[in-house]
């Protein structure tokens, strides 16, 4: 019943109990009785027999936004970089396969230079978040990852087999930083570090701002900022979980 909840997406917002049928493979009244529990839930709401994600995920989200540790911690220190450096701050984390922005410190969320803001899933692959955040992962998931999307992988030039894959990733992780330019949103640049504690991957921190600015912006004062801010995020959850 819940996989219907993974049929919404960016291309589709609403769905009928007809295409839900088909696509779930299961019966009309199937289909109708995991939509009467999901819509009594206000996980989905019903709108002229088109249903669309309810106001139950909202509140979800909500309760997300404020139990959040990693962001919770976060925030303050990632709008001291804004207030230093005037450009926009995203604390990012890897799903499985996907990468979602947590939070976005921006002076304006009608500004901001990226397009993938909160909830969005963001490219597996492109922009120095993600790259900083598979490069960190366990080897065991980057081969899950690289047995699932090996194909995009090698088109994207990050490697033909696991093993140079996996050399590509290790280079990444040895510097502890990676840059991209337009990897995904044009005229966009990004410079990006982990947060890990012991070996679980919280997130990414990262500084988007215009490509066409970056030259003017010192890179090592850059990094140097992102790498205290990481330290003091993750001394501060320590202090939060001991």
């Amino acid at each position: 019943m819940l996989s219907i909840l993974d049929l919404f997406s960016e291309e589709r917002y609403y769905w009928t109990p007809e295409e839900i049928g088909e696509k779930l493979q299961v019966s009309l009244p199937t289909a109708y009785r995991y939509l009467r529990q999901l819509t009594s839930s206000r996980m989905l709401v019903n709108e002229n027999g088109h249903y669309a994600l309810g106001p139950r995920v909202m509140e979800l989200d909500s309760l997300m936004r404020r139990g959040d540790v990693v962001v919770k911690y976060s925030k303050g220190p990632m709008h001291e970089i804004l207030k230093l450096t005037g450009c926009d701050v995203i604390l990012s984390k890897i799903y499985e396969d996907r990468v979602l922005v947590n939070y976005i410190a921006t002076n304006s969320e009608e500004k901001s230079i990226v397009t993938y803001t909160r909830g969005r899933a963001h490219p597996l692959f492109e922009g120095a978040s993600a790259k900083v955040l598979l490069a960190n992962l366990s080897r065991y998931r980057k081969e899950k990852i690289y047995e699932m999307h090996s194909e995009r992988i090698s088109e994207i030039q990050m490697g033909d087999s696991l093993s140079e894959f996996l050399e590509y990733l290790s280079k990444i992780k040895r510097q502890n930083y990676y840059v991209s330019h337009e990897e995904i949103d044009h005229n966009v640049s990004g410079i990006a570090v982990p947060l890990v504690m012991d070996t679980e991957v919280l997130g990414a921190l990262s500084i988007a701002l215009p490509t066409q600015r970056f030259d003017f912006y010192n890179e090592e004062k850059m990094l140097e900022i992102l790498w205290q801010t990481a330290e003091q995020i993750k001394g501060k959850i320590v202090t939060y979980t001991a």
